[in-house]
């Protein structure tokens, strides 16, 4: 049953690069950029599975669905399009939103879909949040919004080292680094950073610093 809601959301990176549309694909990004509801790659599929049990089929709770997507730690680690319409509080405007197609399919009828969202999103969502103009959302979660997967870290390495990879300049902007899973040989660690600037270039530093590691 939940694979059948969400399943509605699909549309893979793939498929949007065929239609010639530009950007990464944030979940149903600005036409089409962005990645979308069940993308492959990290995401588990808890968090939508979840919300699947929580809405009812209507159009709008669908949209409020892919919106909390769209805003999960999950995904956030691969939208870097997403990432990059964040301002330094992690707002996103909703009418950059509205121009995603996974959103602009729920909106067609709507009159004002700034603020049908901004209403829906008070009034429905316990995991997203508006700015106090009505003109933003943001994720509600704690500190750490923004998770890089590192793969590929020799075991030897523990937490201290995995800080170590990312201090730009002698400082580290990272709030955690947990250990995920581990080979014969090699770890991959989940990394937290609070704001989508910071996971970014450390992302960049890492891949000129430790090009072997996988981010």
């Amino acid at each position: 049953m939940f694979f059948r809601i969400f399943s509605r959301f699909r549309t893979s990176s793939r498929e949007r690069a065929s239609l010639g549309l530009s950007g990464f694909v944030l979940p149903a990004a600005s036409s089409d950029r962005g990645t979308d509801m069940l993308s492959p790659s990290l995401h588990s599929n808890a968090h939508a599975s979840n919300n699947a049990c929580m809405y009812s089929s209507s159009s709008d709770d669908q949209l409020i669905a892919q919106l909390e997507y769209y805003f999960s730690q999950d995904n956030l680690v691969q939208d870097h399009y997403l990432r990059s319409q964040m301002d330094s509080e992690n707002y996103v405007k909703i009418m950059t939103l509205c121009d995603f197609a996974q959103v602009k399919k729920f909106i067609e009828d709507v009159t004002d879909p700034e603020q049908h969202i901004a209403t829906l999103v008070q009034t429905k969502s316990a995991v997203l949040q508006v700015d106090d103009y009505g003109l933003k959302i943001r994720a509600k979660s704690g500190p750490e919004k923004f998770r890089l997967v590192v793969r590929d870290v020799p075991i030897g390495f523990d937490e201290q080292k995995v800080l170590n990879l990312f201090k730009i300049k002698n400082e580290s902007k990272v709030i955690r680094a947990e250990l995920a899973t581990t080979s014969e040989s090699f770890a991959t660690w989940y990394v937290g950073f609070a704001h989508a600037e910071d996971s970014q270039k450390a992302m960049e530093h890492l891949r000129k610093t430790e090009p072997s590691f996988k981010v």
